[in-house]
């Protein structure tokens, strides 16, 4: 639909002429559309930006959730160890009133009183004659002098006895030490019936 001449090219078909008009419109939805485009982007990049801030805000939130409940778990076993503690307590006060304040928990109260037995499991524990005295006066006491058949009773009556005495016993205040042979009850003053 061309015809070419010296002096260049012309156009014949009068349908691909565009008019100003029409060129000015289209230039103008052009413009129209590069902007709403531009709008387009800016909106993505912000709401890019504020899932970005959302995204940070909830790994701070974990971050904190998992802060608290380790903080929590603490406090747990704090509750747990008190609750253990109190009823340590409790048991220790009603051992305590059950001797009427007399004797200090874990010690048992007969005729005005306090007597300690002190239990092992471990045979490799097991002190001697004089370690036991010794623990004895620690404790503010001293080994038993048994002074009646009643006493002797109770004292029998509260000893844990094993397949052996002598590894799971208890020692008593009597001894030897002075003469071989000899028994005398640390007081010097109860005598050694025989039996």
């Amino acid at each position: 639909n061309c015809v070419f001449t010296s002096s260049g090219a012309k156009v014949k078909d009068s349908s691909h002429q565009v008019s100003h008009s029409a060129a000015t419109q289209l230039i103008i939805e052009l413009n129209y559309l590069r902007s709403n485009h531009s709008d387009v982007i800016e909106s993505a990049e912000q709401a890019k930006k504020a899932l970005e801030r959302e995204v940070k805000n909830h790994a701070e939130l974990k971050a904190r959730i998992k802060q608290h409940r380790t903080i929590n778990d603490g406090y747990q076993r704090n509750i747990e160890a008190l609750q253990a503690e109190k009823s340590l307590l409790q048991s220790d006060i009603s051992a305590f009133e059950g001797s009427c304040g007399r004797c200090l928990p874990g010690w048992t109260l007969h005729n005005s009183t306090c007597y300690f037995f002190s239990y092992s499991e471990s045979t490799s524990v097991k002190k001697n004659w004089p370690d036991s005295r010794a623990d004895c006066v620690r404790r503010g006491a001293d080994l038993v002098v048994i002074d009646n058949q009643e006493e002797q009773v109770f004292v029998s009556d509260n000893i844990k006895i094993g397949y052996n005495e002598w590894t799971t016993g208890h020692w008593i205040g009597l001894t030897d030490i002075e003469t071989e042979g000899t028994w005398v009850w640390i007081n010097n003053v109860t005598e050694v019936e025989e039996r």
